[in-house]
């Protein structure tokens, strides 16, 4: 069956790519039917082609060390499979099996390293759409470590409370030592001292630190 291009534009990772190269990597695809039960292939197979899944829906498992088998992830139609591993000829992070009857697109790396010499501009495309990722993901992780470096420090800061029994005043905090306690950066701890000074959860005054409301820390610490 013939690959339809715009059936390609669907897939987020080929989106601005222009049409030329569009119709030419449409021309190059394949199609493969992939029963419910069935799978596409294992984790540390080679990653020497593209899927996109274009009907039904597939689950994507992770095999851990231990013998745990945990599902990252279930996608439907138009997700990219394995675009990574083949990007970066690099083995299969997971195993992928189909959860229902499936029809996906095939695009071989072989394939896509001639596509790309003969099309510039889609390589441009898609290196944009994977630096929009890895931007989105970055944030991500920050806001995440973020959320962490707070856990942590309001965990010292009642530690360092519990050391001084009968006085919420504590004495003397040095951001750069709290830093190092905490591995968080310097700027971290002082985006979240002065925070919590704002929602008067702490005080701050001549390098000492006095706990205003200590279950509201702990609530943070967890």
């Amino acid at each position: 069956m013939v690959v339809e291009a715009e059936h390609l534009r669907d897939v987020d990772l080929f989106r601005a790519a222009d049409e030329d190269a569009l119709r030419d990597m449409a021309l190059h695809c394949s199609r493969i039917e992939l029963l419910a039960g069935a799978t596409l292939f294992e984790q540390n197979a080679p990653g020497d082609a593209l899927y996109v899944l274009e009907y039904g829906q597939i689950h994507i498992l992770r095999q851990y060390e231990d013998g745990e088998q945990v599902i990252l992830a279930t996608e439907i139609p138009f997700y990219p499979i394995g675009n990574l591993s083949m990007l970066a000829a690099q083995p299969r992070t997971g195993t992928v099996v189909a959860v229902s009857d499936c029809t996906l697109i095939v695009l071989k790396r072989s394939t896509w390293l001639a596509l790309c010499d003969r099309h510039h501009s889609l390589l441009r495309a898609v290196q944009e759409r994977l630096a929009l990722r890895l931007y989105r993901m970055n944030l991500l992780v920050r806001e995440n470590a973020i959320g962490d470096a707070a856990a942590r420090v309001a965990s010292l800061l009642l530690l360092m409370a519990d050391d001084i029994p009968d006085s919420p005043l504590l004495q003397p905090y040095r951001v750069n030592r709290m830093a190092r306690a905490t591995a968080t950066d310097v700027d971290v701890i002082e985006h979240l001292l002065a925070d919590w000074e704002a929602q008067d959860l702490i005080r701050l005054s001549d390098e000492q630190v006095e706990i205003l409301d200590a279950a509201r820390l702990e609530q943070l610490a967890g």
